[in-house]
């Protein structure tokens, strides 16, 4: 029978959690997990060449014990000749400010604190002592709760710099362990009250099922939990093969192509959207099963234009063949405009500041129409030009003759046909003059201001991107 050192070696090895030569920074509450943790890895310090550091919080939840347990954990750093950085922090109150449960605002403040200690001794490896028994009684957590598949890996062995040495090892095994070694952990009284989940698990729920249900009830989960990190694995692999075909992210968006997105299985168009808000609002992704499945019903099967609000200060819209997820943006009222009308000095450069453009207006000979300009550019005939003109936002029911066209055509079914996204086309400037538009910019002029063979002085507009 293998002993406990020897099979955290295995782990360690399993997940190449060590290569040797590292700075471990290692957290002990004082428990018997944690202080198994401390001796197993200063008994394998010279295997790997390492240098341990030892962490403890005082949460300052138990009082006087809190105290005590601080004061064990520096003496037996001490007698074991290891530096230690003992801290305490007021966890009931980030608790009631942040509204978390004791044990999530526990782990948050102690996780926070260790990255800052990690950082400032310079360690490569934070590690934990969690073990099998914590990683069954957290996936029996998500079952209650509800988690999908990555939920339901439980506690992963190794997270980044995180490790766990003790995550295939019983805490039977851990008793064990400090009795054989007469190590005499303190004793976390709030572990014996069944107020917590994790404890009402713990404490009644396990026992009960291997009592009635199954004796090796604990060792079938542990099993079930590798099944899903491997399936995880797998899932992760596909994901990242199907985001390099639909995935590209521009500026502060993610943008993915529709049809490669709906070519894949449906476990892998839920990872891509997840991972998507991950990317742009960080890890872990915002994003509830419940809003994978409303952005599948309402935004990628929907209509051009259909958009959802999402967590994380994200939304999710389509545009024809395309599902962009980016950052939610504040859309003016519909009576509000997106820039204000301005007077368009001709000749001169009229600068719209709200949109960071400017339009210039020359006039000059019909000689040099330039027929290879952009869209950024339109040639009218001056004399077919009357009145002053204005630049405005569209308006809801705009109508113009496109260059090349007969008969008049909505300013909206332009856009349409364009493929132009909704937020684009409430900040495309309009030209007219009298109340005739004679140019989108950046689209097309009106038919009836083309220059012809009559034509004897053009007014040319180009529109300038950036008009500071």
């Amino acid at each position: 029978m293998k002993s406990l050192v020897d099979e955290v070696k295995l782990t360690i090895a399993k997940y190449g959690m060590l290569e040797g030569g590292e700075t471990v920074l290692i957290s002990v509450s004082g428990g018997p997990d944690s202080l198994t943790l401390l001796h197993i890895l200063n008994e394998l310090k010279p295997d790997y060449d390492l240098d341990l550091h030892v962490f403890h919080l005082n949460h300052m939840m138990r009082g006087r014990a809190g105290q005590e347990d601080a004061d064990f954990v520096k003496k037996t750093a001490a007698q074991l000749k290891l530096p230690s950085t003992i801290m305490e922090a007021d966890v009931p109150a980030y608790i009631l400010a942040n509204k978390t449960s004791p044990e999530d605002g526990a782990r948050q403040v102690r996780y926070e604190l260790l990255g800052e200690v990690a950082e400032e001794i310079g360690a490569e490896r934070i590690a934990l002592g969690h073990t099998a028994d914590d990683r069954v009684e957290t996936y029996l957590m998500r079952v209650i709760r509800g988690a999908g598949l990555d939920g339901l890996r439980s506690i992963p062995p190794m997270n980044g710099d995180i490790i766990r040495p003790l995550i295939e090892s019983t805490r039977e095994s851990v008793m064990s362990y400090c009795a054989a070694n007469n190590l005499k952990p303190r004793t976390d009284e709030t572990n014996e009250e069944n107020v917590f989940l994790r404890n009402k698990i713990r404490g009644e729920l396990i026992p009960q099922l291997e009592r009635e249900f199954n004796p090796a009830f604990k060792e079938e989960i542990a099993r079930e939990i590798m099944t899903i990190e491997a399936d995880v694995d797998l899932l992760e692999d596909l994901t990242e093969r199907a985001w390099d075909e639909a995935a590209e992210i521009t500026g502060e968006s993610v943008i993915l192509n529709r049809s490669a997105f709906l070519d894949q299985p449906l476990a892998i168009q839920r990872r891509l959207l997840r991972l998507a808000a991950e990317e742009l609002a960080g890890e872990p992704s915002p994003l509830s099963f419940q809003n994978t499945v409303d952005i599948m019903e309402k935004v990628v099967t929907g209509d051009s234009g259909a958009s959802l609000d999402l967590p994380g200060g994200l939304s999710a819209r389509r545009e024809y063949d395309t599902i962009i997820i980016e950052p939610l943006i504040e859309v003016p009222a519909d009576d509000e405009p997106d820039f204000p009308a301005t007077a368009l000095r001709v000749p001169g450069v009229t600068r719209l500041d709200l949109l960071n453009v400017a339009i210039e207006a020359v006039f000059t000979s019909p000689e040099l129409l330039d027929k290879a300009a952009g869209e950024g550019v339109a040639f009218l005939d001056a004399g077919l030009v009357k009145g002053s003109g204005t630049v405005r936002p569209p308006h809801e029911g705009d109508r113009f003759t496109p260059y090349g066209m007969d008969g008049s055509k909505k300013l909206s079914d332009v856009f349409v046909d364009s493929k132009t996204p909704r937020p684009a086309r409430r900040v495309t400037p309009v030209v007219e003059f009298n109340g005739h538009i004679v140019w989108v910019a950046g689209y097309r002029i009106d038919e009836k201001y083309k220059v012809t063979r009559r034509t004897k002085r053009m007014l040319v507009l180009r529109l300038l991107k950036g008009s500071s």
